[in-house]
């Protein structure tokens, strides 16, 4: 069985570099974020107005509780 233990050291740092330079773009992003409330299990004619979530700082530092289902099964 081949040893690919220096390729993975080779490759380490560019996936490093490609991680870190995606993260340094989204900081600079000014463009407001438009979300899509078709994802969301609403009830009835319930209606839910996103907007205030498009810019930065809205949502307040701290803890919340969230609950992620992928095909009506959660995701833990």
């Amino acid at each position: 069985m081949p040893d690919h233990s220096l390729f993975r050291l080779r490759i380490l740092p560019w996936c490093i570099a490609l991680a870190m330079s995606g993260s340094y773009s989204s900081v600079w992003a000014e463009d407001d974020i438009q979300f899509d409330s078709r994802f969301l299990e609403l009830k009835g004619d319930t209606k839910i107005d996103l907007k205030r979530f498009s810019s930065q700082g809205y949502v307040e530092p701290g803890k919340y509780n969230l609950q992620v289902q992928l095909n009506k099964q959660p995701l833990a």
